[in-house]
Order: structure tokens, then C-alpha cells, then sequence
């Protein structure tokens, strides 16, 4: 379902399509409490922290905006309660990555 183009759009800069936000998802998660780089995250099922990169926060905001995906069910889709297929890359950095059900 298409929502307005033009609800909740604010000005993007050339910085946003840059920006990182590196959230940390604890097991028992988390309450924003103002300050910079706080953020509210959902408990999880993992033992252990975990830090998730969010790339052009601004510019997938408004994506998810116009698609009608509320951001509670984006970080749900994150850091719910579902399995994630999980596989390391054959790269340089090692990293694993995950794929949602969704």
C-alpha cells in the first residue's frame, strides 16, 4: 500500500546518503534516554550484544515511510523473534551477516 509521497518527508542532504548510525541491541534491550546515539531496541534472544550498522538512516526512513512500514515493525524485523539464516562472507573483514525472514 502507497501512502502520500509527501508525508513526513524532511530535506535530505548530500551527508545523509553517508551517514551511519551504529545502534547496540543488549539481550535485554535498551531505553532512549535523550542523548546522541540512544535509541529504543527490543530484548533479544541472543546471550550477547550485538551492534547494528544503519546506513542513510534518513534516506530509508523516509523509504520505509512511503511504503507504509512503521518503525517498530523495521526494528522487529531486526530484532525479533524470528531466525535469521546467517553466513559469513568470503571477504577480507570477516563479517557475518543475516538475513531476515522478511
Amino acid at each position: 500500500e502507497f501512502q502520500d509521497p509527501d508525508r513526513d518527508l524532511v530535506d535530505l542532504e548530500k551527508k545523509d546518503f553517508k551517514h551511519i548510525d551504529k545502534i547496540t541491541f543488549r539481550p535485554e534491550g535498551s531505553v532512549a534516554d535523550g542523548r546522541k546515539n540512544s535509541y529504543n531496541t527490543p530484548p533479544h534472544k541472543l546471550p550477547h550484544k550485538f551492534v547494528f550498522k544503519d546506513y542513510c538512516p534518513k534516506v530509508y526512513r523516509q523509504i520505509r515511510a512511503f511504503y507504509g512500514i512503521q518503525e517498530e515493525d523495521y526494528m522487529l524485523s531486526v530484532c525479533g523473534d524470528f531466525h535469521f539464516i546467517e553466513f559469513m562472507t568470503n571477504s577480507k573483514s570477516g563479517e557475518w551477516f543475516y538475513y531476515s525472514g522478511d
